[in-house]
């Protein structure tokens, strides 16, 4: 049997999705490639089948018959292939193996080492490997397949993974309590960069309330470098609250008549792609 002669189930997929979504573009996106690479492999298929699967026109997407007869025996085994990939996970979790996962810096610092410590007395055994990054880094992880699972805050664009809600709480201000109730509340803002969600819910509660933007004295990208700045007096922090987390002898809440937001943390993994077990008992520990 050549290379040419084995059914390439990357391809194989990649025409599936592109007949259930309707478009090769549909398909490119809920693969990661481009255009190109899905048309690419769609060809390769049709070559190693010898049928035409689909009507090559630059302005539609059309199935053939032939193409209609695959797409119905491909879900069969497309299916098993990630039953099969589901098994051969569950036979090394039966090892436990590795834990592996990111999350950003700032849950990292905050939050993540009190449950590591437990997970690792219990499971000593375990390789740890854990990450962390920004956004958009830690989900480029997870799609490259670097991590079973990924921790992020639910900002409304992870829908396209599995997610698990494991964490929650408010948004608030915070002063250092080194100053007095009155010093306090002079102090001008330490905020994240322009365009975070997080800075956008604190303009339009404070306009909505003074009439106007608060005064930013420092922005800055970074939860805990802001919890820093906050305690040597520098400015009113605007923060997720586990951040404060070991920090209530330095800072304390501040009312300004602001409602808290209130936000989410999910755990994250590839849609039908079952989590490891020693993930499963990781993420046990948290809501």
């Amino acid at each position: 049997m050549t290379k040419e002669d084995i059914l390439n189930l990357t391809n194989l997929k990649y025409f599936c999705d592109a007949v259930k979504l309707g478009s090769v573009s549909a398909s490119s996106k809920v693969n990661y490639v481009t255009q190109s690479a899905i048309s690419q492999g769609i060809s390769k298929l049709e070559r190693m089948l010898e049928v035409s699967l689909v009507a090559h026109h630059p302005k539609y997407f059309r199935i053939t018959p032939a193409g209609t007869a695959l797409f119905a025996q491909a879900q069969d085994l497309l299916q098993r292939a990630v039953d099969l990939k589901t098994q051969l996970l569950m036979e090394e979790d039966r090892k436990l193996g590795s834990l592996d996962f990111a999350c950003t810096y700032s849950f990292a610092l905050a939050i993540i080492p009190q449950h590591l410590k437990k997970f690792k007395t219990q499971y000593p055994e375990v390789n740890i490997n854990f990450r962390a990054g920004k956004n958009d880094l830690v989900k480029q992880m997870l799609k490259q397949g670097t991590i079973d699972f990924a921790i992020l805050p639910d900002e409304g664009d992870l829908d396209q993974f599995e997610k698990r809600k494991i964490y929650e709480g408010d948004l608030r201000l915070y002063a250092t309590k080194q100053l007095s109730r009155k010093e306090q509340k002079k102090l001008g803002f330490i905020l994240a960069e322009p365009g975070c969600k997080e800075r956008i819910l604190l303009n339009n509660s404070y306009f909505k309330k003074y009439g106007k933007d608060p005064t930013s004295v420092i922005e800055v990208s970074s939860w805990e470098i802001i919890a820093n700045l906050v305690a040597e007096g520098m400015g009113i922090g605007y923060l997720p609250d586990y951040i404060v987390n070991g920090r209530e002898d330095q800072l304390e809440e501040i009312d300004l008549g602001l409602d808290p937001h209130r936000y989410t943390i999910c755990a994250i993994s590839p849609v039908n792609m079952q989590l490891r077990k020693s993930s499963q008992i990781f993420l046990s520990y948290f809501l």
